[in-house]
């Protein structure tokens, strides 16, 4: 049986986590929880002071996560939902969103679409279901996946 583990050692553990990528607090609590089962309060207290220090910061993670997305083809959908299974509150996610614009986000639907089915147009129904379906899956709204599908026929 593991003795119990020191704040220093939990802190020793949780920086070698943050320095590898961001974390969300609640995925830092997790890794460290499946670590340190028996030791929930101090590492509580360790992530607090981690987030209080700004070694740990749910706003960074969540613009590093956001870019990360949208660089893989991501839409505002699928990125607000991986936000919040990861911990981040919808608060902050709704901070970082609408900071990119309507525009952006067709630009990048119509780029998504082009990268898939490679500048393929939509003529017949079923294809134009096909990548509506891609799109949404993607996380792009109805309305920017119809208005990519659109622009890809000009």
């Amino acid at each position: 049986m593991m003795s119990d583990p020191t704040e220093t050692e939990i802190r020793q553990s949780a920086m070698n986590i943050l320095s590898m990528r961001e974390q969300s607090r609640s995925e830092l609590f997790r890794k460290l929880v499946r670590k340190y089962p028996e030791a929930r309060d101090k590492i509580e207290a360790v992530v607090e002071q981690l987030a209080g220090n700004d070694f740990q910061s749910d706003e960074r993670f969540a613009e590093s996560f956001v870019r990360s997305r949208i660089n893989r083809g991501y839409g505002p959908i699928r990125i607000s939902a991986e936000l919040r299974q990861k911990g981040v509150d919808r608060e902050a996610v709704s901070e970082i969103l609408p900071d990119i614009s309507d525009d952006s986000w067709f630009e990048m639907a119509v780029e998504a679409q082009t990268r898939k089915f490679s500048g393929k147009t939509a003529n017949d129904q079923k294809e134009k279901a096909k990548q509506m379906r891609y799109l949404i899956y993607r996380g792009y709204t109805s309305q920017q996946a119809i208005k990519a599908l659109d622009a890809s026929k000009k």
